[in-house]
């Protein structure tokens, strides 16, 4: 007995926010034509992914900086005695340099462009949803009508048993295993039409019918992915995020450096108080210089330069990652082709022997209609185990747009749509 595989890919259940949106796309797409094939479907879900994403606003202007001449002000005074007369008061400024503001704003700057949130995550997740949906509902079609046909068979199969059983012709055994068939078809009927309930969207309440004629045919997913070059592949995302990084990490390196040569520390200027010591001045003048062979911060630019190494050394090991789980998706795509192709040509000899048993059958006009029936069943079966080698393809084929970033690289392109 041959049961309908389901994919274990989708989420038990579609997040509210999903069906919220897809209620607003199916508003908009499938009010207008009673049906809906791939191009259209995956259009508008487009469309809609690009008017939230073009909607996202940037709160970057609530936040302002000013990077400030003096940098720290210091009020000092002491006493000696506690005697007023003899109170001493310093006020002490660290101005900061041209280059040190320069740095200080460069770097605020790039504190603002980093990303606070990632819209496109949630559309990520969106399109993925989309593209699985699509091709579950794509099996489900072609697979309701095969399993009416077997439903059939197998009801006509226990109606002549019973009869033969009455007469002595049949063995129990017979009746028991086209039962449990029977059972074991009503069951995956039934857990296929839950599943479509679980994973429909609204708009299928609406009473639109999908068309596949437009459907990505397996011959084309294997020219495709056989032509594509893994090492193509790069992640946009993560190229934004290096190179946010790299900037940080070299306005920081600007700010120490500029800090490193900073010659002026303070100037101060303190008084002496009212006194009538000769030898005591009342106002004094001083400053704070730093030695060029200082190195407070020397370990500080290490570290920083450090860590834009390390950078790089992450990047090509990222790049190097992707290039390998592209290239093993590619070929698990063209290795389940391979199996679909395979059992395609076993399964036409199967065909062909079943034919040829039939014709016998008809020809020595065998009484007994179980044999035919047991050739139809097996027929049927056949053509359900083809429907589900294929998805076993389709399904490797949505891996590989994943792990290629094919399926969210914008402008978005559908890789459902058949080029014929």
């Amino acid at each position: 007995m041959y049961s309908l595989q389901t994919s274990s890919k989708l989420p038990n259940l579609i997040n509210s926010i999903y069906i919220l949106v897809f209620t607003v796309v199916s508003i908009s797409l499938f009010g207008q034509s009673n049906t809906v094939n791939t191009g259209e479907f995956l259009q508008v879900i487009f469309e809609d992914v690009d008017t939230r994403l073009s909607s996202s606003t940037n709160q970057s202007g609530e936040y302002t900086f000013k990077a400030p001449i003096i940098e720290e002000y210091e009020f000092r005074t002491e006493t000696n005695d506690f005697d007023l007369d003899k109170q001493d008061y310093l006020i002490r400024v660290s101005p900061t340099t041209k280059a040190i503001r320069e740095a200080q704003q460069r770097l605020f700057e790039g504190y603002l462009s980093q990303p606070k949130d990632d819209p496109f995550s949630l559309e990520l997740r969106f399109i993925e949803d989309a593209y699985e949906y699509w091709i579950d509902e794509y099996f489900s079609f072609e697979l309701q009508d095969l399993l009416e046909e077997q439903k059939t068979v197998l009801d006509d199969k226990m109606s002549v048993i019973k009869k033969q059983l009455i007469i002595g012709d049949a063995d129990f055994s017979d009746f028991v295993k086209a039962q449990n068939d029977l059972k074991d078809l009503n069951l995956n009927q039934l857990q296929n039409q839950q599943e479509n309930k679980m994973y429909a969207f609204p708009s299928s309440l609406s009473g639109v019918e999908y068309t596949f004629e437009d459907l990505i045919s397996v011959e084309e997913i294997k020219a495709f992915v056989t032509a594509f070059d893994p090492s193509s592949v790069e992640d946009p995302n993560r190229l934004v995020s290096d190179n946010l990084k790299r900037t940080e990490l070299q306005n920081e390196l600007d700010l120490e450096e500029a800090e490193a040569k900073q010659i002026l520390r303070f100037a101060e200027i303190s008084y002496g108080g009212p006194h009538s010591d000769p030898f005591r001045e009342k106002v004094s003048v001083g400053v704070g210089l730093r030695l060029p062979w200082d190195g407070g911060n020397r370990l500080d630019l290490q570290e920083l330069k450090i860590e834009m190494d390390n950078l790089e050394t992450e990047a090509l090991f990222d790049q190097d990652k992707l290039f390998l789980d592209v290239s093993r998706s590619r070929f698990e795509v063209l290795e389940s082709i391979r199996v679909y192709e395979e059992q395609l040509s076993l399964r036409e000899a199967m065909k062909e022997s079943n034919r040829e048993l039939k014709q016998i059958l008809n020809e020595t006009n065998s009484s007994n209609p179980t044999f035919i029936l047991e050739l139809n069943q097996q027929s049927i079966e056949l053509e359900i185990d083809k429907i589900n080698s294929a998805k076993d393809v389709y399904e490797e084929y949505l891996d590989f747009l994943e792990d290629s970033l094919l399926m969210t690289q914008m402008p978005l392109k559908n890789y459902l749509l058949s080029s014929n």
